[in-house]
Parts: C-alpha cells; sequence; structure tokens
C-alpha cells in the first residue's frame, strides 16, 4: 500500500511531518529517500519539532545525530557512505535494537539493511513542489499508511490519493 502527497510548499511538508509524527512509537523505522534538496532534512525538522527539537541539522558529516525528547530519536544520513560494512561499524544493529525511533536519509543505498517493519517516504519534484510517496512496509505500517490515505492526507486540490 503507498500513497502519493503532493507538497506544494513547506506549510504542506510540515502538514505531512505532524501527521506522522504522533503517530510514532518505540521502536519505529523511518526510510527517507529522494535525490539531493527534495525535502528529507526538511521533513525531518518538521516531524523533530512536533517532539519540541527545533535545532535540527543534516547529519551529513556526523553521519548520526540522537535527539531525547518524548521519544529517543536517532535520525542518520547515510550519503556519505559507499559500503553496507561502514553503516555496519557504525552500530546499526544496536541502533535497531535500541527501541529508539530511528529516521534514515539515503537509506535506499543499503536496500539488505531494512528492517522488517519500516515507513519508507520516497520525495521527488514534481510540478511547482515537490510529492512524497510513503509505502508501509510489513503489516503494521502497511494499515497505518491505509489510514493515512482515508482520513489525513489531502493533495492540493483537496482530493485523496491512494494508489494500492
Amino acid at each position: 500500500m503507498a500513497i502519493a502527497v503532493d507538497l506544494a510548499d513547506l506549510p504542506a511538508t510540515a502538514h505531512l511531518a505532524q501527521t506522522i509524527a504522533p503517530l510514532l512509537k518505540r521502536g519505529d523505522f523511518i526510510a527517507l529517500c529522494g535525490d539531493l534538496g527534495a525535502g528529507k532534512t526538511t521533513f525531518t525538522q518538521y516531524l523533530l519539532a512536533f517532539y519540541g527539537i527545533h535545532q535540527v541539522n543534516s547529519p551529513t558529516f556526523t553521519l548520526h545525530h540522537t535527539y531525547e525528547a518524548e521519544l529517543l530519536i536517532h535520525h542518520l544520513d547515510l550519503y556519505r557512505l559507499e559500503r553496507e560494512e561502514e553503516l555496519l561499524q557504525l552500530g546499526w544493529d544496536e541502533l535497531l535494537s535500541d527501541l529508539a525511533v530511528v529516521i534514515v536519509e539515503w537509506m535506499d543505498k543499503f536496500p539488505g539493511l531494512y528492517p522488517r517493519e519500516f515507513l519508507q517516504i520516497n520525495f521527488f519534484y514534481a510540478f511547482e513542489g515537490r510529492r512524497a510517496l510513503l509505502t508501509g512496509r510489513g503489516s503494521l505500517w502497511q494499515d497505518t499508511v491505509a489510514c493515512l490515505s482515508l482520513t489525513q492526507l489531502p493533495d492540493k486540490k483537496g482530493d485523496y490519493l491512494c494508489f494500492c
């Protein structure tokens, strides 16, 4: 199950992030994919703002930031990594077993390391803005995305987009 959401402007990106944020719980994993500048870090900034975290920078050079709020949140940017071994050396398995929320930019570079259950959001340049394609992987996230498609995420015309 996947849904597409048009993100005409920054408030639309904020709305998407703040719709997803209250659904998160310990152990959740969000994979953010898309070209440079497509909105991965901006989405993460808005999502973390929901939890009162307002100083959020892309961890492109540090690779990993941890934020403590209502939930423990790990934010990773894998853009500079080239091999799975590099990610494993960073303590990948520990991050996934930590029962924190894990948000990973550029996760599509390492498809063999996805967990079983996760939300994938692909950001695309589209029209005069951007589009996000939300895909639930595993039964829990598939059900969550299905609920979002029915209740939360209108496109810029007010229509609900659902591609099953």
